[in-house]
């Protein structure tokens, strides 16, 4: 069994403009709101942006709840959550959803006489939990992409060029695969087949694409880990 701790919040001012939030974390078992932690995790907050949370060791936990209370003020532990964290997630309760339905489908049916290996209803509730963190998920990573910009561009905008590229790209490679493949004659009689495209200029532009392509998504993905859920 994992280890819970209880959380004990401290602030001090600091030039009248920062607030230091520590968490102290303390064994105990069955945790206050439910949240467990791995680790110390200490982060600074300014004065007036809620949102504005500067994670200094990153934050190691898996929220269940959350009403942790900082005198009178709810901290969502979702405000520490990077997006990636979220992306991660989000992958996994498609896993469950995806898993949920085959199990009711499983359970849906049974002999007379004799009972389903799970009970469907439960199965239903986690079910509907599970889409409907789903969706609360999904609406916060929507808004955090398109808020997010880097150079001028928001990560929606970088997914975007992203998805394209790749069309772009598998295009490209496909058709440099069929112009490139050599059509052999028995006889000199029959018909000779030739490429209408130039195939080592196309490949220099596959080339490109991919280095583009490369390039977009790592700064994706570094976005994804700087980048706090809003």
């Amino acid at each position: 069994m994992g280890m819970e701790f209880r959380v004990q919040l401290q602030l001090s001012y600091l030039n009248l403009t920062k607030i230091i939030l520590r968490v102290i974390l303390v064994t105990q078992k069955d945790s206050m709101g439910g949240t467990s932690f791995e680790r110390p995790h200490f982060c600074t907050w300014k004065a007036g942006s809620e949102s504005d949370f500067v994670c200094l060791f990153g934050l190691m936990q898996k929220p269940r709840h959350n009403n942790v209370n900082n005198y009178g003020r709810t901290i969502c532990m979702e405000d520490f959550m990077k997006l990636a964290e979220a992306l991660q997630e989000r992958a996994d309760l498609n896993t469950k959803i995806s898993q949920l339905r085959s199990r009711l489908e499983n359970n849906a049916l049974v002999q007379e006489g004799e009972k389903p290996a799970e009970n469907p209803d439960e199965l239903l509730v986690e079910l509907d939990d599970a889409i409907l963190r789903l969706e609360t998920l999904m609406t916060k990573i929507n808004l955090t992409n398109c808020r997010t910009v880097s150079d001028g561009k928001s990560i929606t905008e970088l997914i975007a060029r992203k998805d394209t590229l790749r069309l772009r790209l598998e295009a490209y490679r496909n058709l440099v695969n069929v112009a490139s493949q050599n059509t052999r004659r028995a006889t000199r009689t029959e018909i000779k087949i030739l490429s209408t495209v130039d195939v080592k200029s196309l490949q220099k532009k596959s080339d490109l694409l991919a280095k583009e392509l490369r390039r977009i998504d790592n700064s994706i993905q570094e976005l994804n880990w700087q980048t706090e859920l809003l």
